[in-house]
């Protein structure tokens, strides 16, 4: 964890999830209001966040965001896009900033340089560059690594970037099994619907298991797969060498370098 001054700035609203929330609170400022991931407070972050207002994005009120008397707001794009927040925003900072960058990476220094503390944004990413560097080497010579989800409604394959966990595991030098091209259809972005029969698409030396298993939907869901011949028949399964970690355990730039340590030990344990 990279320890750094308070920023002096004002008021500041953050409207973009746990992520967002997490690399401010490592630059050194605390919002008095941020919207969140959770519906019982923010996950997946160790710094403290007693005494931040939450919202759940889908249920922010356009009244009680002009009450927070914000100096500053700061927003990503992708936030405005799937809210639909352009017209909510207008208006309620004295100074907003939009975060356009897709990549995590330039995202973090786009922060950085927004706040006028460029050097914040590159120390925490020198640090996560250590901490993969650290982290490489001890892995079997071409290990493969499936990640899936087992939701409710359908099994789920999570193959590239954006996505933490399959980002850390590239930068790690690791195999994704299945990876984005082994897809034709592409409009689903990060993460892949798998029917039954697909499977068979996860055969990876190891299988990570993405779920939030607070939510009692995904805990019977994953216990009713646990029981179907097709799943038992997955590689890792049949091995014994599937993890389950949370899905929403690690944000911001200090959630994946606790990642890349959590990773290390799952799969050394599995391998």
């Amino acid at each position: 964890m990279i320890e750094d001054s308070p920023l002096d700035i004002g008021r500041v609203v953050a409207l973009g999830e746990d992520e967002l929330l997490a690399d401010l609170l490592a630059m050194g400022v605390t919002p008095v209001f941020s919207t969140t991931n959770g519906t019982d407070g923010f996950v997946g972050i160790e710094r403290d966040t007693l005494g931040i207002e939450f919202r759940s994005s889908f249920d922010l009120n356009p009244e009680e965001l002009w009450t927070l008397d914000a100096d500053l707001l700061i927003v990503g794009q992708s936030f405005i896009d799937l809210a639909d927040a352009g017209d909510l925003i207008d208006g309620l900072a004295d100074d907003i900033v939009v975060l356009q960058a897709d990549d995590w990476r330039d995202r973090v220094r786009e922060l950085a340089d927004a706040l006028g503390v460029p050097g914040r944004g590159d120390g925490l990413l020198g640090l996560y560059d250590r901490a993969l560097a650290e982290a490489r080497g001890v892995f079997a010579p071409g290990l493969t690594v499936s990640v899936a989800s087992v939701y409710d409604f359908a099994f789920a394959a999570w193959v590239d970037a954006p996505a933490a966990v399959p980002a850390t595991l590239l930068d790690l030098g690791l195999t994704v099994s299945p990876g984005g091209g082994d897809f034709a259809n592409e409009a689903f972005g990060r993460i892949r619907p798998l029917s039954d029969e697909q499977l068979t698409l996860l055969d990876g030396d190891v299988l990570l298991l993405l779920q939030n298993l607070e939510l009692e939907s995904e805990s019977d869901a994953l216990a009713a797969a646990e029981d179907q011949p097709l799943w038992k028949a997955i590689p890792a399964v049949a091995a014994g060498r599937v993890a389950i970690l949370d899905r929403v355990g690690f944000q911001g730039v200090e959630g994946r370098i606790r990642l890349i340590g959590e990773l290390v030990k799952t799969i050394e344990e599995l391998a």
